[in-house]
């Protein structure tokens, strides 16, 4: 027994599993029940994407494949232990409603891996004892005669001992999560310590053989981040003017109708630059081009710096750099209402401002604004130009 004033604890989870392919909406659950994900009964992700039958080895088959979430800011594996016949899965543990979960691949290269970096972890603790709570799921993964592989380790750190659990808990971020397929390890020790704890693990086992499975599961997820990186891509670009780089008609539009269907008070501002068509006649559709970034820059600049934007002017350019793109422009379009101005192209030379909860009198401050910024740029051949702006509220 330890205990005592100079009592130190290390906790820690350890899974293994690795996320794997695209995510999927819990659209409904209830306490360990899931019934949908993306509003389709939640077993036909099972056979869609895995050919597993509801059958009697279906608790077997889907071992490997559990599913993988947030859940209070860490990662929670749910596994399904029997699917009744209208494609409800009944989990190990609750599982939330409204989440984005995977399925994650259990390959046991990948899992020796993880058991290894944390045993070191736990080695540089210097315990002097270790409490390892394992799951049953992990134990049937594995088979009595390999379980041992990832258990047996932690007896060259400390004497370790533990148990097979339906769920293990531990408290992490003041928060108690139950995990599932999962080891969850208690190491403890009086004092300091001493530094010969080392953690020793068989190395052949991560001498660079890397499983047909691990690169399989590797090249899945790297196709699936580019496809969701191009899909997001494709998404912005739907609701974006390629010129201008404001939202298009289209996307305004739907800001519009999202408003007074939520009975949003707002003003809506629209400007037409003067005699544009001249500019083109004149100067040339290259000068042309150039006026209507202009009048967009003022537009962007403006709404930024009297406060009336919920984000910034570079969230409303089509990012050309795929790694700034994707930090830019995930989530945009579900954001879209939390933008307080988005502003849009209305038409050739039209644009269109939705001033979300904006009093008549400082949109038309802000009106004025655009007009006299506007009108003293000054441009290469078509010189200062100016612009009739119109404010309702609605």
């Amino acid at each position: 027994m330890i205990g005592g004033e100079d009592l130190h604890i290390y906790t820690t989870h350890i899974a293994g599993w690795k996320p794997l392919g695209r995510e999927f909406l819990v659209t409904k659950a209830q306490n360990a029940l899931l019934f949908d994900l993306d509003g389709k009964p939640a077993y036909d992700v099972y056979y869609r994407y895995l050919k597993i039958l509801n059958d009697e080895h279906f608790f077997f088959n889907t071992l490997e494949f559990p599913f993988f979430y947030k859940h209070n800011g860490i990662d929670i594996l749910r596994a399904p232990v029997h699917c009744n016949e209208d494609g409800t899965l009944v989990m190990t543990s609750d599982i939330d409603e409204n989440v984005k979960a995977r399925l994650a691949n259990g390959d046991p290269w990948t899992i020796l891996d993880c058991v290894r970096r944390d045993g070191k972890k736990i080695g540089a603790f210097n315990p002097d004892i270790i409490k390892v709570f394992s799951c049953a799921a992990r134990r049937s993964f594995w088979g009595k005669e390999e379980i041992s592989n990832e258990t047996l380790p932690f007896q060259s750190i400390a004497p370790t001992s533990g148990f097979y659990t339906a769920g293990e808990f531990l408290r992490t971020n003041g928060f108690v999560n139950q995990h599932n397929v999962t080891l969850v390890i208690a190491a403890m020790r009086e004092g300091d310590g001493d530094d010969s704890h080392k953690f020793d693990m068989a190395e052949d086992a991560f001498s660079g053989q890397v499983s047909m499975i691990n690169r399989l599961a590797t090249f899945i997820d790297a196709a699936t981040q580019e496809l969701a990186q191009a899909n997001a891509k494709l998404s912005l670009m739907a609701i974006t003017d390629p010129l201008s780089h404001l939202f298009n008609r289209g996307e305004i539009q739907r800001c519009i109708k999202e408003c007074i269907a939520k009975k949003i008070p707002v003003c809506l501002m629209m400007m037409d630059i003067d005699n544009f068509k001249k500019i083109n006649d004149v100067y040339g559709h290259k000068e042309g081009d150039n006026v209507i970034i202009g009048i967009s820059n003022v537009l962007k600049k403006l709404v930024d710096e009297t406060g009336l934007s919920g984000i910034r002017s570079s969230d409303y350019r089509v990012m050309e750099d795929d790694d700034d793109f994707d930090e830019t422009s995930r989530g945009l379009r579900e954001s879209i209402l939390t933008v307080k101005s988005p502003i849009g192209r209305w038409g050739g030379e039209e644009f269109m401002v939705l001033l979300r909860e904006t009093p008549i009198e400082k949109a038309l401050d802000f009106a004025e604004k655009v007009r006299k910024a506007f009108n003293e740029m000054e441009f290469e051949k078509a010189g200062h130009r100016s612009v009739s702006v119109g404010v309702v509220a609605i």
